[in-house]
């Protein structure tokens, strides 16, 4: 993680817009628990309208979410950093 941001409450207030400071506390501080424009954890992620998308020989998912709170509406993105042999069988089947 390494990037800590220190914002109180008032920071997220006035401008609306998702700022670098907005998205970093998002993502390495609330851990995208928090609305990264008013920091309600009254978020909804509709995951079943995730759709996966290439780019560049890259695949990312992006998966829309809403503050309940605010009624800002945001698309977090999920990416494929690491793949795992996966064992031979489960235990117990």
């Amino acid at each position: 993680m390494g990037n800590t941001i220190d914002l109180k409450p008032s920071d997220l207030e006035g401008d609306e817009s998702l700022t670098e400071e907005r998205k970093l506390r998002y993502v390495n501080v609330d851990g995208g628990k928090r609305c990264p424009f008013c920091g309600s954890s009254v978020v909804m992620c509709s995951y079943e309208k995730g759709q996966f998308v290439g780019d560049q020989g890259r695949l990312h998912l992006e998966i829309p979410s809403d503050c309940l709170t605010c009624k800002k509406e945001w698309i977090d993105f999920f990416t494929l950093t690491d793949v795992r042999e996966a064992p031979d069988h489960i235990e117990g089947d």
